[in-house]
């Protein structure tokens, strides 16, 4: 087969991997919390309360932690290895992973969830990985963006899809067979058939340079990045951002029962709302805005809505007007996290894109563990405070971008 560096296939192989790894972070929430709460399959009947909301915890931070070090590590080894090697690396510990979820289930194994559930955050560091793949299919700028927007839309779809697979395929009354081993099975599965899709339709192209590899490349690659003075900016811009986009993930709900009692199907509407709005803008919004303007005026303009979306949060009168302020964010938060990735790797040169998107990779990953962690802490002061994290993160990673954009006005960021 010829080497065909714009693939539809590819593309949509390469958008698959970004859905499921999101499919497979967001599924576990309505599992796991049942699973705990209201049985003693894995822990015993005389566990406290607090051991197990502990226990969901720690099994959602095991993911991130993984995810922290898989970022830098797969984005390392793409760059010395190439793209194919290391997504199909990433795919086959993705199908190990989740079998070990099947077992742990089917066999009342705490501990194997644990590892099932750092395996799997390892291998979606491979998200690094997809968005190196997808800066090397074009050395256009705009293009760059139109295809982050294309995996940001992707990931969107697999949060509006998660809790579905997780609450139904483990659902007994639907089909006798099904349990809380079943997502992890089908998950297995659809991997598998990811993988067979890559190692069709992916074709190398690029040219790759061996260097050392180490156990403490992660953070290595980390301190590396943070030397370059632009980089090291834009780094911190995008930290800023996502952990607001992060705690906002995790502090809206509590803001939403704490301030207007709302139910949980009202909150699983509002976050479908959020979730198609993020899609619309990855795949549409993005995509018009990137063929009139550059990546780093396209920020400028969401960030500002993405902050006014966070402003809302404080004026709402009644519950339904949370669908305005989450409306705005989830409106702007996909483009922009896109935009911002295709910055980055363009101002990198390609032999360590993937190392540098490795770090961003792992910077999602500590909003991930940071964010949460922060709520829970002012959550307990008052729910206002919440939203105020929020609103304080965003603010400042949007100013901090804009100072380095006013600065480079001349380049094409």
């Amino acid at each position: 087969m010829p080497k065909i560096k714009h693939s539809t296939a590819l593309i949509f192989a390469l958008m698959l991997t970004f859905f499921l790894d999101f499919v497979g972070l967001f599924m576990v929430y309505p599992i796991f919390a049942p699973l705990f709460l209201q049985t003693n399959t894995l822990l015993a009947p005389s566990s406290s309360y607090f051991t197990r909301t502990f226990v969901i915890g720690a099994l959602s931070a095991s993911y991130g932690l993984g995810q922290f070090f898989g970022g830098p590590l797969l984005g390392e080894l793409s760059d010395q290895f190439g793209r194919k090697r290391i997504l199909i690396l990433g795919l086959a510990v993705l199908i190990i992973g989740n079998l070990l979820g099947v077992w742990a289930l089917l066999a009342n194994l705490l501990f194997m969830l644990f590892v099932c559930r750092f395996l799997t955050g390892i291998a979606s560091g491979n998200a690094s990985v997809i968005f190196a793949a997808i800066s090397g299919l074009s050395t256009e700028s705009h293009l760059r963006g139109i295809y982050m927007g294309y995996l940001t839309g992707a990931a969107a779809i697999g949060c509006v899809i998660a809790p579905l697979v997780g609450s139904y395929l483990s659902n007994p009354n639907l089909v006798i067979w099904f349990s809380w081993y079943t997502p992890f099975l089908f998950m297995a599965i659809i991997f598998l058939l990811n993988l067979l899709m890559i190692i069709y339709f992916y074709h190398d192209t690029g040219t790759y340079q061996r260097r050392p590899l180490k156990i403490t490349t992660s953070f290595q690659n980390i301190i590396e990045c943070f030397t370059f003075p632009n980089v090291r900016i834009m780094l911190i811009a995008y930290f800023l951002i996502v952990l607001s986009t992060e705690s906002t993930f995790a502090g809206l709900p509590i803001f939403a029962v704490e301030k207007f009692k709302v139910t949980p199907n009202w909150l699983g509407h509002l976050f479908a709302y959020g979730s198609i709005l993020a899609a619309f803008g990855s795949f549409y919004l993005n995509k018009k805005l990137s063929q009139k303007m550059t990546s780093g005026a396209i920020i400028a303009i969401l960030g500002a809505i993405l902050v006014l979306g966070y402003v809302f949060y404080f004026v709402t009168p009644t519950k339904n007007w949370l669908y305005l302020g989450y409306g705005f964010v989830g409106l702007t938060c996909a483009a922009i996290w896109a935009q911002l990735n295709a910055i980055i790797a363009g101002m990198v040169a390609e032999n360590i894109q993937g190392k540098v998107l490795g770090v961003t990779q792992s910077l999602l990953s500590l909003s991930i563990i940071i964010g949460p962690t922060l709520i829970g802490i002012v959550a307990a002061a008052h729910y206002n405070f919440i939203v105020f994290l929020s609103l304080i993160s965003g603010l400042a990673g949007w100013l901090v971008f804009l100072w380095l954009y006013f600065q480079n006005r001349t380049s094409p960021i």
